[in-house]
């Protein structure tokens, strides 16, 4: 099994003095049947304790919760993970006639709800799309996905220096470029509004083979292949997700997987930054 060293090291800094601060951080790897996080280590500059709590799609949320008053927030979490070596192309399926039923069944959208309604990061103006974005009659789930998956790669530009949180599928769809995070939310858009139940994932990526996006947490797509489960896509990179792959969490857009958040008494304004460094062992 491969394993990763990671580290996760972030720097928050406030103009004016942080009274009472509670943080949440999505960084821990999670464990499934895919990985397992061997040993971790978590420092923070204001020297408080930490803890764990699920959030509501089951992954560990580290918590601080602090009286102090400080400036700056130093938080450094490092792990080791293995991953399973596997095919990320080893699977079944189910013939065409098949997934489309179970695709259009009322049972499966519901079961699925929450992975099929686009949102304010997702949504795409479908009916002005051109048929290169739509699922065709006869053609199965992965066809279509991969496809999916190679024309954002091959037409829109990864440029880190243009985008912004705010920035949206139909927005990355009109000005073709952006980060891995919208690539994420225009593969989320157009699969949903082909009905096929997706989800947003953070995570890391390894860095020792010029991935593009692995500098920083990557972010990819899970989409439920009926007869297969949940398979993970990388418009960023054209890839599905394999064993260079570390998953932290998965949710309905980046708001479900945005890696710190906090509820901070201060006033001003704020700085954040970080790093991440992942070592194929």
């Amino acid at each position: 099994m491969p394993s990763y060293t990671i580290q996760y090291e972030t720097w928050n800094s406030y103009q004016n003095h942080v009274g009472e601060s509670f943080f949440s951080f999505l960084i821990m790897p999670c464990e499934d049947e895919i990985q397992q996080v061997d040993k971790f280590k978590i420092e923070n500059s204001i020297q408080e304790n930490h803890f764990f709590t699920k959030n509501h799609f089951g992954f560990n949320q580290l918590m601080i919760h602090s009286l102090k008053q400080f400036n700056e927030l130093r938080l450094k979490m490092e792990c080791e993970v293995r991953v399973l070596k596997f095919n990320p192309y080893n699977f079944k399926t189910v013939n065409v006639e098949k997934e489309r039923s179970m695709l259009n069944s009322v049972d499966f959208k519901i079961d699925h709800q929450q992975y099929l309604i686009n949102n304010h990061y997702t949504s795409v103006p479908f009916d002005q799309l051109n048929d290169e974005w739509k699922f065709n009659e006869g053609e199965s789930t992965l066809n279509f996905l991969l496809r999916l998956n190679d024309k954002i790669h091959n037409e829109f530009v990864f440029d880190p220096n243009d985008t912004s949180l705010h920035q949206n599928a139909s927005l990355t769809l009109q000005i073709k470029k952006g980060v891995c995070q919208d690539f994420t939310h225009l593969f989320l858009g157009i699969a949903r509004s082909n009905g096929m139940p997706s989800r947003y994932v953070s995570g890391y990526l390894n860095q020792g083979d010029e991935f593009v996006g692995s500098i920083l947490m990557h972010a990819w797509v899970e989409t439920y292949i009926p007869g297969a489960g949940w398979l993970g896509f990388d418009p960023t990179n054209n890839l599905m997700r394999d064993y260079h792959y570390i998953k932290v969490c998965h949710g309905v857009d980046y708001d479900d997987c945005s890696p710190i958040k906090g509820i901070l008494k201060t006033e001003g304004d704020n700085k954040t930054h970080y790093e991440v460094s992942v070592i194929q062992q």
